[in-house]
């Protein structure tokens, strides 16, 4: 096996390829607003991609993507020989039992089982009124509701000058917004993320409007679009089984120390 750290986005893409729901983190990050903050590391065969795991370096921590669709043997072994590469800490999303035997790695801390999510049938439209089209001029109401209804969310500015963003009004007041981590036309992949409605509006239909909504316009720009959901959060998956989703994989996402 040979690891490799230079390749080209096409030849990238034509591995994720084989499971685009697996890959869909990876995919997003070809896009040039993230290809220079990210370190590519593939497992080889016969001149073949085997494996990949990513690591972003967009955010104070790194994070690491090391998932499998039917390798998690080489996933394994490639994590192993490039740990020397990784960094101290990082945020992680792992394929179950990606860690399983390697030495030199512990999870400080574990933020749960997580589902993939991919749209399976278009859900029937849902607009109706207090549904608007939010950006970069919004950025204080949405950071004051994310504050109020989900603190510790990964939220960063640019997702709302580069990705797609519904939000709901009640009175005038932003009460619930859904978003994008991905929206990548030219991949032909969104991920939905950032979803959230004030529990003072809970219960009442809004996150559900919203999704579906949101995956409808979507669906003209990408017709290849999924989400991450916390697989104890039974309200979440509802929502998203109701809009069209269906799961289609799970990962561990974990704060993890590099002992090496």
């Amino acid at each position: 096996m040979i690891i490799r750290e230079k390749h080209t986005k096409q030849e990238l893409l034509h591995f994720f390829g084989q499971s685009v729901s697996t890959y869909l983190y990876f995919i997003g990050d070809l896009d040039d607003k993230f290809w220079g903050r990210c370190q590519w590391f593939s497992a080889n065969y016969k001149g073949e991609i085997q494996a990949v795991v990513l690591v972003f370096n967009g955010s104070e921590i790194p994070t690491v993507l090391a998932m499998a669709h039917n390798n998690l043997g080489i996933v394994r072994e490639l994590l192993r020989r490039i740990q020397p590469q990784l960094p101290a800490q990082f945020y992680s999303h792992l394929s179950p039992g990606v860690l399983d035997e390697l030495d030199g790695f512990s999870i400080a801390k574990h933020y749960g089982l997580h589902y993939r999510m991919m749209l399976g049938q278009l859900p029937l439209t849902e607009e109706g009124t207090g549904i608007r089209r939010i950006g970069i001029g919004q950025m204080q109401e949405v950071l004051r509701l994310y504050h109020e209804a989900y603190p510790g969310n990964w939220f960063e500015g640019y997702m709302l000058e580069k990705g797609y963003y519904l939000g709901y009004y009640h009175a005038e007041l932003l009460v619930a917004v859904a978003g994008t981590h991905i929206y990548s036309p030219h991949y032909n992949i969104s991920a939905l993320g950032n979803i959230t409605t004030h529990p003072a509006h809970r219960g009442r239909g809004i996150a559900r409007r919203l999704t579906a909504t949101l995956t409808n316009r979507l669906y003209g720009q990408t017709t290849q679009i999924g989400l991450n959901v916390h697989a104890g959060n039974g309200a979440a998956l509802k929502v998203y089984t109701q809009c069209g989703y269906a799961t289609t994989g799970s990962f561990n996402e974990c704060l993890v120390n590099n002992l090496l």
